[in-house]
């Protein structure tokens, strides 16, 4: 079995979640205390939207993918593709929060996102 990923904390850069979830997703970052808002919303240090969603907002996600980070939550690869225009090969995905963080120039890696303690 392979090791536990890392919780995902942010890290002060603008963070863009991709997910087939988006409500799921932003209730449960804002309940663990991380300041969370729609793509399309207010600036907040982590972002959250569809690939639909991030396709309407395509200059502030190009900026994120540029100089931030990109969790990747249960996307279908072509999709995905879609979205980031590459098709790099990425790691097993197994927790039911566990998603795959992107960053310019490194490999991918698998992070989980937190939930509220208790």
């Amino acid at each position: 079995t392979p090791p536990e990923p890392p919780d995902f904390r942010p890290d002060g850069a603008v963070v863009a979640l991709v997910t087939t979830r988006p409500g799921q997703r932003l209730a449960q970052l804002r309940d663990a205390g991380l300041a969370a808002a729609p793509a399309g919303g207010d600036d907040a240090p982590l972002l959250v939207g569809s690939v639909n969603g991030w396709q309407a907002q395509w200059p502030r996600f190009s900026r994120i993918v540029s100089t931030g980070t990109v969790l990747v939550d249960a996307v279908p690869p072509a999709e995905l593709r879609a979205l980031l225009g590459a098709s790099a090969v990425l790691p097993p995905v197994t927790g039911p929060d566990d998603v795959l963080a992107l960053r310019a120039g490194e490999a991918p890696t698998r992070v989980r996102l937190v939930r509220r303690p208790g």
